[in-house]
């Protein structure tokens, strides 16, 4: 994920694409990657604006925490995901691109971006 300065403020905030985002009864929500165990968790979020398909996160993420992107509808707290490294990717651009995918044990995809300040 990629630092975002508003330059009217010049805050670092966090932005994510919109389907990283899902509803936890009436709080907004993402999920979280735990890298120690592999699982998710859900993890609150306060969005202060949106930039076309992506939200700006004003709240609730830290810096170096990975959120997953895609799939986010078919998770379950503490689901153990794996990360999917794409073999037709050149191992020069993998190293370069701030952003990872994960798959589901099961099969679906669920792409993971680590959060940047």
């Amino acid at each position: 994920m990629v630092p975002l300065v508003f330059a009217r403020t010049g805050i670092e905030v966090i932005k994510l694409p919109t389907s990283a985002l899902k509803q936890d009864g009436k709080t907004t929500a993402v999920w979280v990657l735990d890298t120690a165990t592999m699982t998710v968790r859900s993890q609150p979020v306060e969005i202060a604006t949106a930039d076309g398909n992506d939200a700006v996160i004003a709240n609730g993420l830290k810096p170096g925490m990975v959120v997953v992107s895609a799939g986010v509808h078919v998770l379950q707290a503490g689901q153990k995901v794996t990360i999917y490294k794409d073999k037709a990717a050149p191992p020069t651009a993998a190293k370069t691109s701030a952003t990872e995918n994960a798959a589901v044990k099961e099969g679906m995809p669920a792409s993971a971006s680590p959060a940047a300040k």
